[in-house]
Formats: structure tokens, C-alpha cells, sequence
């Protein structure tokens, strides 16, 4: 009774996570940037069962189940090309997942940098998991964050579907790995 809770419950914050998200995020074209503030220019694609990674603020705690109200955003597993405004600063992906997840510690995770005044583009993020049915259950391993630079093909998009940001200097800032290796990690949903 209880497993069905927490997967009820998982899967209730799953779909409010994904709610209204079917289309990649962007911001509005007429933004106009408050001092302090930049934007992220991303790509995301995942493995199965997962389907989002929270990123947090620098010194943010991602752990546990109510973390998600304490993130800074979610980076989707949308198609194409993807545009957030956010605070300058320093953040982390610190949760990667979707019917369960993998909390990850600051000094184990990608983290990336927003330069105010600027678009900042974070790179095509792979977030590889592998599932597998074990005993009647999916069981999924979620490994870490794999960045590569595809700037020229973040800016060939920006400036045929969101010309007007061209506008703000574009700088490459790809995430950072964590220079610790680890194992795939097997995703909780408690």
C-alpha cells in the first residue's frame, strides 16, 4: 500500500512537473532583461523514464522529496532548442528523473553559470538513462549529465525562430561535469 502511494505520488508531481510544458520552453521574444538577470540556451534529449533534470541555485539542497519546491527551474526533455531567463549566478543539476529520480549533491553535479545581459548557452545536455524490467517492476538507472557543444546550431536557431534576442551577446558557457565518475544510479521514487 504504501509503494502505491509514493508511486501515486510521484507520479502525481511528474504530471504537474509536465503540465502544460508539451512545448519547449522559451521566453518572449520582446523580453527585455532586468539588471542582474541572463538567459540559458539549451537542448536537452533523455533516455528512458526520464523525462526532466532540476537545476538549483548554488548552495541550494536538491535532496529529498520536496526539493522541487525549493529549484531554481527544470530543464524538459523537449525537442529543439530551448530559451529560460534567470537570476545571474551559479547553478546545479540537482534532480534528474520523471516516474522516480536521482537526487544529486552540488559537488557531484553539472553545474552551469548565467553572465547577466547575456544569452548563455549551456549546450545540448544528455540526460542517459537505461530501464529495465526486473521482477514485474521497471527499474531505471540514470546516469550523469553528458554536455557537448552545438553552439553554431543553438545560434542558427536563435536567429531563425528568436531573432529579436539577437539583440543580446550570445557567449558559450557549457556546463561543467563533476570531474568525479560514478556508476548509473538506480532512481527512487520515495
Amino acid at each position: 500500500m504504501r509503494t502505491t502511494i509514493r508511486s501515486f505520488i510521484s507520479l502525481a508531481i511528474a504530471g504537474a512537473l509536465l503540465a502544460g510544458c508539451a512545448q519547449p520552453a522559451r521566453v518572449s521574444d520582446s523580453l527585455s532583461l532586468k539588471d542582474g538577470e541572463g538567459v540559458i540556451v539549451y537542448r536537452m534529449t533523455c533516455g528512458p523514464q526520464v523525462a526532466w533534470g532540476e537545476f538549483f541555485r548554488s548552495g541550494q539542497g536538491s535532496a529529498g522529496f520536496f526539493a522541487g519546491m525549493r529549484r531554481a527551474g527544470a530543464l524538459l526533455c523537449q525537442e529543439g532548442v530551448q530559451t529560460q531567463r534567470l537570476e545571474a549566478g551559479r547553478y546545479y543539476i540537482g534532480k534528474i528523473g520523471y516516474t522516480g529520480w536521482v537526487d544529486i549533491a552540488e559537488n557531484d553535479a553539472t553545474t552551469f553559470t548565467v553572465t547577466p545581459g547575456k544569452l548563455n548557452y549551456i549546450g545540448h545536455i544528455q540526460l542517459p538513462s537505461d530501464a529495465n524490467q526486473v521482477r514485474g517492476r521497471t527499474e531505471v538507472l540514470i546516469g550523469d549529465p553528458v554536455v557537448s557543444d552545438k553552439s553554431a546550431e543553438a545560434q542558427e536557431w536563435l536567429t531563425t525562430n528568436q531573432g529579436p534576442l539577437r539583440r543580446y551577446e550570445f557567449v558559450t558557457a557549457l556546463a561543467q561535469a563533476s570531474a568525479k565518475v560514478r556508476e548509473q544510479r538506480p532512481a527512487s521514487t520515495h
